[in-house]
């Protein structure tokens, strides 16, 4: 891993060595769908450690993403193309099938709302709430 800054993660090999074992583990029981699951919460988990010891944001969020890069390609994590991580290409059909607003059943093309006013009401009704 290589590094362009002065600051270095003390250990990085070997957090990057423990997160790939979690997410192996993890991925092999069937705890997770995906090798990706703790992606996010890694780096999130790292870079916060990082500035609370004084690192600056942009420094700890790259460090911390060169440490979960490592252990992703430790675990041999391949991310998927853009097609097959759609729905159709899962086959699993994940999605809200009532309206937001009035609950009735939607469509096949419908997403969230049955019509656009149903739509306009929820958003009237959402940012009221958020005023």
């Amino acid at each position: 891993m290589a590094r362009r800054h002065k600051h270095k993660v003390r250990s990085a090999e070997r957090m990057a060595k423990v997160m790939a074992g979690v997410i192996w583990r993890d991925f092999e029981d069937g705890t997770i769908p995906s090798k990706f699951a703790y992606e996010g919460v890694f780096i999130a988990e790292l870079r916060s450690s990082l500035c609370l010891t004084g690192w600056s944001w942009p420094v700890a969020d790259e460090a911390a993403r060169d440490v979960v890069r490592e252990a992703l390609r430790l675990a041999r994590a391949v991310r998927p193309t853009w097609a097959e991580g759609q729905h159709a290409a899962t086959g699993l059909l994940v999605r809200e099938a009532w309206c937001r607003n009035c609950g009735i059943p939607l469509r096949e093309r419908q997403v969230h709302y049955c019509s656009a006013s149903c739509a306009q009401k929820w958003n009237r009704a959402f940012n009221a709430e958020a005023a």
